[in-house]
């Protein structure tokens, strides 16, 4: 059995995030399957960038789309590329055609000078019926604001005066007769009313993946100074798909080989540099066989090689790698 399981470091307690896998160490590689169910029990989620170290790292809940382009900073998640197709996907929950959902975000800062759009996508999917192929490849309905001051949901439609920070609400209702109508309100700080829109959808059209989006003109363009910062991100409903469980890191896989009675493991880390620790632990055998040995990270790679010595080939044995951050 293999155990990957990372502690993130936060004022409050903190919670274990773990992804479990049976294997042996007979078997070359391993496939971490994690499974999407759906609920209709209420589900709330909340960032926590206001708790998340400084670095290019959001947190194992999301996806960013490119990872470089996105950063934490001062508590508030920021975009630092002006182009077009920049997003942080949520891998925890996703919509269903059933859910009655609140998505909401606060923009702390947005960029005027690049002509974009800004905000929320919803429903977004693939070809393929998997949150983790949506993240890459999927499409959506964009729900937020232009830097020309419209309010956006499927296409530009009100006017609305530009103040920051300003929120955005995203309310997913459902018809009862095979639609869903999103109503999306921007409001100042002060919770005044800025605009509103309304779009009435099929239901099947709502389902998949949500995420934070920053769209720019320009095809591409380099990493530079902030475009966009976002301070808090929620999403709140009932019939979700997904869970805690839908997660990535910051131990992302880990691999081995065995020779002559020597085994060397190799865990891949997420980019936590300046966010984690500088070691990480392995921790394998059970009762008085029970042993660990630390390594250190290399920055570069982002790996932490372990290795042991003299190592019983002949049978099974579960291990666990620790990582904090």
């Amino acid at each position: 059995m293999c155990r990957l399981e990372a502690v993130r470091r936060e004022p409050r307690p903190s919670v274990p995030l773990c992804l479990e896998v049976n294997t042996v160490f007979r078997i070359v590689s391993f496939v971490l399957l994690l499974l999407v169910t759906s609920s209709a029990s209420a589900v709330e989620f909340e960032s926590r960038f206001d708790r998340t170290p400084d670095g290019v790292w959001a947190g194992p809940e999301y996806w960013a789309n490119p990872l470089q382009d996105w950063r934490i900073a001062d508590g508030k998640l920021e975009c630092l590329t002006p182009a077009a197709g920049r997003n942080v996907h949520l891998l925890t929950y996703q919509l269903t055609p059933q859910s009655e959902a609140r998505i909401e975000l606060v923009i702390d800062s947005l960029d005027r000078a690049h002509p974009a759009t800004c905000g929320l996508a919803f429903g977004i999917q693939g070809k393929l019926d998997d949150y983790r192929y949506s993240a890459i490849w999927g499409k959506g309905v964009v729900a937020g604001i232009t830097t020309s001051g419209k309010l956006v949901l499927g296409e530009p439609s009100s006017d609305v005066e530009l103040s920051f920070p300003l929120k955005l609400v995203l309310d997913l209702i459902p018809n009862g007769n095979g639609t869903h109508r999103a109503v999306l309100t921007a409001t100042d700080a002060n919770g005044t009313s800025l605009g509103e829109s309304t779009l009435v959808v099929p239901s099947a059209r709502i389902r998949g993946n949500v995420a934070i989006v920053y769209h720019g003109k320009p095809k591409r363009a380099l990493p530079g100074e902030p475009v966009a910062a976002f301070r808090r991100f929620a999403v709140r409903g009932t019939n979700l798909a997904g869970g805690p469980q839908q997660n990535f890191g910051p131990i992302l896989w880990t691999q081995y080989t065995l020779d002559e009675g020597v085994l060397k493991l190799q865990a891949q880390l997420a980019p936590t540099e300046g966010q984690g620790a500088t070691s990480a632990v392995l921790r394998y055998g059970e009762g008085e066989h029970a042993a660990e040995v630390r390594a250190e990270v290399e920055p570069l790679s982002r790996t932490v090689l372990f290795r042991v010595e003299p190592w019983d080939a002949s049978r099974d044995t579960p291990y666990s790698v620790h990582y904090t951050w």
